[in-house]
């Protein structure tokens, strides 16, 4: 994953950050609420965008991961279907353990998904909370 280009506008309160992955280009957005625009920060708003780019990214690459799986699987159907297939052949064994990755990696992708989405939510749970910290000094 590579980090193309951030931006910030602070009268929207709005950042973007672009990643390229996979040779696709993936946009995440994060937007401050008006009553947040006063104290908003730059790079609290282009993390958020950051991690929401990048769960596009796995996002996509799990989409393609469990494509490769069904095909991997209807190829192993197709094959078992054949009388003379022999399931301790080292070919079908070579399969088999490209079926296996395949799912591990499937598991992997969406493990990292939703860490990142845990993670997003608690960066922003932080932030209200230390914005009520502010308003309570200030007050």
């Amino acid at each position: 994953m590579k980090f193309i280009n951030s931006y910030f506008d602070k009268t929207k309160g709005v950042s973007r950050v672009e990643l390229k992955h996979l040779n696709k280009i993936f946009i995440g957005t994060a937007k401050a609420l008006p009553e947040d625009l006063n104290h908003c920060s730059e790079f609290y708003g282009c993390e958020l965008a950051e991690i929401k780019a990048e769960m596009k990214a796995y996002t996509y690459e799990l989409k393609l991961a469990k494509r490769e799986y069904r095909i991997v699987k209807k190829l192993i159907a197709a094959c078992e279907y054949n009388k003379r297939f022999d399931k301790e052949s080292s070919s079908a064994k070579v399969v088999y353990r490209q079926k296996n990755i395949i799912a591990k990696k499937v598991i992997r992708l969406e493990n990292k998904i939703d860490k990142l989405d845990f993670e997003y939510r608690q960066k922003i749970k932080m932030y209200d909370k230390q914005v009520e910290r502010l308003d309570k000094i200030r007050k």
